[in-house]
């Protein structure tokens, strides 16, 4: 077992000291003039966690649902320039890089009542892809044209509709490429023998091929299913060439009936529980109508107690969408998934985010993932959401990939008119 490091707190293994004990964060004063979260009364904590490979001396950071670096009065403390320090860290150990430090004081989440309809972003082109083995798969362009590209890959039983969200938080920023995974939305439903790990890489690839410019790189995202498409493509020469960075959301490389906690009492009987993961991943039932027990029922598997109904809504509108044969066959492609060879080839710089409340890929594969990544570049942990985290707490996420677009990528050129 590694060393403690100083700060080490609890089973969750949180590094780093505590928040009002670092220099500058005494009570009552935070970094940039700010209150601390303590002085603030805030008890629901969340913190950037990384996993004891990263080093001593890690810093926490307070994460909120929403997640916009807020100050009090609607100030952006984590703008750039401002108030957020880089994360201290034992440069002797550099393979997993924090996301920022010092406690921030964000604005609550609006009320049910006040939450606003997603609208339905336009695509700025529709984009017709053909995979390796012919499948036919939608793809759709949004944002500029000069902007730094992000490739998005969705997950299981859901569609390009998961990243409505997102695509209104970064649209105006970044050129955002989305496509539906096959048998999924309004791509092709494949063969029989068109359900593997390969040929979720294919279709990746044959989308990035499409979308971005000869040599152009971009950086990849995926969620749940989608991230596991970024994990069975890296050791593809094509993605490597393609990819300047990384984002996994809501994940786990293997393993995933016995870890999942969907079910009461899994971690109790784990072969019980194991079984029953299974036959919820494979069976090729119709789900039926929508109902105001089938939305429980979905929340409780895939969302947070408190998700706003309308993402409840959309979640279950993606999932009932599925027809029951691809779902059945791609959930058996996930009950026997082994990705973590694969996850230890990506050698882009990555990011992790996962709620603390996801049933389905619970936090142990983030932490897990973040040791074997090559450049893990921080584990974001968001408390209190579940396994959607696009809809969940999309402005994390949004903040997660324009840093790594700022970081990694640059606009291209515009070209002068003659």
């Amino acid at each position: 077992m590694a060393p403690s490091a100083p700060g080490l707190r609890g089973p969750d293994r949180a590094f780093g000291p505590r928040a009002r004990d670092r220099p500058g964060n005494a009570p009552g004063g935070g970094a940039g003039g700010l209150p601390s979260a303590a002085a603030a009364g805030d008890r629901t904590r969340r913190f950037l966690r990384l996993p004891a490979a990263a080093g001593p001396a890690i810093a926490e950071a307070p994460i909120g649902r929403n997640g916009p670096w807020a100050a009090p009065g609607g100030a952006r403390a984590g703008a750039r320039g401002g108030g957020r320090g880089p994360v201290r860290h034992d440069p002797s150990n550099d393979h997993c890089h924090g996301l920022g430090s010092g406690p921030i004081r964000r604005t609550r989440p609006p009320s049910r009542k006040e939450q606003p309809t997603m609208p339905t972003p336009a695509p700025r082109q529709h984009l017709p892809v053909h995979s390796a083995d012919g499948t036919r798969l939608h793809a759709e362009i949004h944002g500029p044209p000069q902007a730094p590209p992000v490739v998005l890959a969705h997950g299981w039983a859901c569609s390009t509709r998961l990243w409505h969200p997102l695509i209104a938080e970064l649209g105006d920023r970044l050129r955002l490429v989305c496509y539906d995974q096959r048998g999924h939305g309004r791509s092709q439903v494949p063969r029989a023998g068109g359900y593997s790990t390969s040929a979720l890489a294919d279709d990746l690839l044959a989308v990035a091929e499409a979308a971005l410019e000869p040599g152009e790189r971009a950086v990849f995202a995926g969620h749940s299913m989608g991230a596991m498409t970024l994990m069975a493509a890296a050791d593809r020469p094509r993605f490597a060439a393609r990819a300047a960075a990384a984002l996994l959301a809501s994940t786990g490389p293997s393993d995933l009936p016995r870890s999942s906690r969907v079910f009461p009492g899994a971690a109790r009987f784990p072969r019980a529980g194991r079984l029953a993961h299974r036959a919820m991943l494979t069976a090729p039932l119709p789900l039926g109508p929508r109902t105001r027990l089938s939305r429980a029922a979905l929340r409780y598997a895939t969302m947070a107690a408190d998700a706003p109904p309308d993402m409840v809504e959309v979640c279950a509108e993606m999932v009932h969408a599925v027809a029951p044969t691809p779902r059945a066959r791609w959930g058996r492609v996930l009950a026997g998934i082994d990705l973590d060879r694969a996850l230890a080839r990506l050698e882009a710089p990555t990011r992790i985010v996962a709620g603390s409340a996801d049933r389905l890929t619970p936090l142990a594969h983030a932490r897990r993932m973040a040791r074997l990544l090559p450049d893990c570049r921080g584990l974001l942990e968001l408390d209190g959401i579940g396994h959607m985290t696009p809809l969940e707490s999309p402005a994390p996420l949004a903040r997660a990939l324009a840093e790594l677009a700022d970081t990694h990528l640059a606009p291209r050129p515009r070209q002068e008119s003659a």
